[in-house]
């Protein structure tokens, strides 16, 4: 039998009285006629509702609503504030955007809103901040000038809070800019602010804190720091027990300490760590930011107690987060200078391990291959290895061809270069270091480029006697020394090296200032370290040839009183010996004939011997002298023809100027002496 189809297939079939549910009719709003019916609001709402399944629709209703009501103010301010709430939470920024645009329509309509703007400069700089847009942080910006200047009966307190939304926006332009001028405008809106109401949070407090902080980093001015601490201080004294604020409180001492080296700044970074990892033992900055203050200090000081201490903070930090790259860079510089401190090669191979773990995360950053090249270097001065030196370079310079406005890069190749002009006698080092030092110092200014280039400059004008190349090392010593004027004690073997230049150029100005100069230096040096050794020596050295350009015994005493100390303190030391014995025939000479003439000239001649005995070959061309004076001709050629042996002789024309020499060149010696020199350095 065939089956009757279903009548709902279209078959006619009678119907019935039409049920309830088939009589409803429903209305397009838009042309529902009822006068109180809200068309708009109720789009609007339709709109807002459907906005998550269908944001291009829901648009279209926006477009739709604003069509019926063009002139309603009201309406364009609901629509942005929605979209901004949507785009904010959902980190869209098109939504953003079109946000922008309905502000915009709002305050074409009533231009002198004043939430409005301040509500569209909210948008815009979340926008800006979000997806690191300049032009839109400058849009906020001129919205919120715009409502400063109108303010409208606003109270003190909703001023201060716009005072701080425009200190936070200046700094995050500044980020961009790198223009101080952003940062004063943004410590000038939260002075502003905070001076209008009393009671201002800890959180506005913890703000203002930060553009101070900034303005101190570039300015190196600590009246900025002192402004940072004050405000910090402020937010700790309104909530003692938000770690946040001690984790502030701690940056800014740290950084400070980084400029001062004053250890009462690192006691007080150190107790504000203390009580931000009680306060949240879970929180990995603290632990890092700690790290980063035990290895400030500990590097500057040599300390390894506070390097191991730096490294049990970083694993502490590790357990809440294996990831972060910036606790990775630290450890592994930790760990890189506790090798060069402690001479163990087993801190190296720890960071190898933990800058392998860093290269997972982060294969081609420039920091990666910054860190690769450090321990490069730091294995070539454990092991004395030019070849790893050149590998820290070449590590250095694939860094730069990811990043190459990083001056720290520049500079440790340039500064490396320095090291390895001591060790390659390629000429052409010489001028690879002060390329890429002066680059490092055009791109950012820090004394230690200053003293890196100064040091090459230096050296190249001893080896070539050139005056205008010393006079601009000494620029630049001067130059390094200004920038770090809020350094509680200056690093002695810098003060040192500037001693040593300005002795240099004194040779080669003959003005006697320069030496006195040195002086000045060596004695700053040896107040905060009386017992060096070295600095007794430089002073000693430097006080003889002020005293061979014045020829003053007096200043020979003092320069004799330096000897003794030295020489007390490093008996094994030859050098100290070989200068110790010159000076002395430097002050016999300038005596009349006398017994204590006689005393100086026996003493020297000990302690040139003692020079040699110590392994000084340069003692016997200065021996061979004093017997010139002595008149003891035999042992001086004999002592000369042994400095030619050891090729410790200097060049000929030195040898033929020499004035201690002259007893010697009036001798039948002399003659065969100057041939058998002429023969030794030609082969040579």
């Amino acid at each position: 039998m065939q089956k009757k189809p279903s009548p709902h297939l279209g078959q006619n079939r009678k119907k019935g009285p039409e049920s309830p549910v088939e009589k409803k009719i429903i209305f397009d709003p838009l042309f529902f006629n009822t006068e109180d019916f809200d068309h708009v609001d109720y789009i609007q709402k339709n709109a807002e509702k459907y906005f998550e399944d269908s944001p291009s629709r829901a648009i279209k209703l926006f477009e739709k609503a604003a069509g019926l009501a063009p002139a309603n103010e009201k309406l364009y301010l609901r629509q942005a504030s929605f979209l901004m709430s949507y785009g904010r939470e959902k980190r869209i920024k098109k939504y953003l955007l079109l946000a922008s645009k309905k502000f915009k329509t709002a305050l074409r309509i009533s231009p002198n809103n004043f939430d409005s703007l301040c509500d569209w400069a909210d948008c815009l700089f979340f926008a800006g901040t979000s997806w690191n847009d300049t032009h839109l942080l400058y849009e906020a910006k001129k919205k919120l000038d715009l409502a400063l200047q109108l303010k409208n009966g606003a109270s003190d307190r909703k001023m201060a809070e716009l005072y701080r939304k425009y200190g936070n926006l200046m700094r995050c332009i500044y980020n961009t800019s790198k223009e101080l001028y952003d940062l004063h405008q943004a410590l000038t809106g939260f002075g502003k602010g905070a001076s209008l109401v009393d009671g201002i949070t800890g959180a506005y407090w913890e703000d203002f804190a930060e553009p101070a902080l900034l303005m101190a980093e570039q300015t190196k001015d600590l009246r900025f720091f002192h402004k940072a601490i004050q405000c910090i201080k402020n937010a700790v004294s309104q909530d003692s027990s938000c770690a946040s604020y001690w984790i502030s409180f701690g940056t800014i001492l740290t950084k400070m300490y980084g400029i001062t080296f004053d250890e009462d700044h690192f006691t007080q970074a150190n107790e504000c760590f203390v009580n931000a990892v009680k306060l949240a033992p879970e929180t990995t900055d603290a632990w890092r930011l700690w790290a980063e203050l035990l290895f400030s200090s500990g590097s500057h000081l040599g300390d390894t107690k506070k390097l191991i201490s730096a490294l049990e903070k970083c694993k502490k930090a590790r357990l809440f987060d294996k990831r972060s790259r910036e606790l990775l860079v630290l450890w592994t510089r930790i760990l890189i200078d506790l090798g060069l401190i402690v001479e163990k090669h087993q801190w190296f191979y720890e960071a190898e391990n933990i800058l392998s773990e860093l290269k997972k995360i982060a294969p081609q950053s420039d920091m990666v291959f910054e860190l690769t090249g450090r321990l490069f270097a730091a294995k070539g001065k454990y092991y004395n290895d030019l070849d790893l030196y050149y590998q820290a370079i070449e590590a250095w310079q694939e860094g730069l061809s990811i990043n190459r406005t990083s001056h720290v890069l520049w500079y440790l190749i340039g500064s490396t270069y320095v090291i390895t002009s001591n060790l390659d006698a390629d000429p052409v080092i010489p001028e690879r270091a002060a390329h890429f030092l002066t680059k490092a110092i055009r791109l950012f200014t820090d004394p230690n480029y200053y003293y890196a280039y100064a040091e090459l400059l230096s050296m190249i004008a001893e080896e070539k006697g050139d005056r205008e190349t010393l006079e601009n090392a000494i620029l630049h010593y001067e130059q390094a020394f200004a920038l770090e004027k809020n350094l509680v004690a200056p690093r002695t073997d810098r003060l040192a090296d500037f001693a040593r230049a300005l002795d240099l150029l004194g040779d080669l100005t003959h003005d006697t200032n320069h030496y006195i100069r040195a002086c000045e230096c060596l004695k700053k040096a040896l107040v905060l370290h009386p017992q060096n050794t070295s600095l007794h020596h430089k002073m000693a050295c430097v006080l003889t040839h002020l005293g061979e350009h014045t020829d003053e015994r007096e200043i020979y005493y003092h320069a004799l009183s330096y000897f003794k100390l030295a020489q007390r303190s490093d008996p094994e030391n030859g050098i100290v010996a070989l200068d110790y014995g010159l000076a002395l025939i430097s002050l016999s000479e300038i005596l009349p004939p006398s017994d204590e003439c006689q005393d100086l000239i026996k003493e020297a001649e000990y302690k040139l011997v003692q020079s040699i005995k110590l392994g000084n070959i340069e003692a016997y061309y200065h021996l061979g002298c004093l017997y010139s004076i002595m008149k003891q001709f035999d042992k001086a050629v004999h002592m000369l023809e042994k400095s030619i042996r050891f090729r410790s002789i200097p060049p000929l024309e030195e040898v033929l100027e020499d004035e201690w020499l002259d007893n010697l060149r009036m001798s039948e010696y002399f003659e065969q002496l100057i041939q058998t020199i002429e023969s030794s350095q030609k082969s040579d």
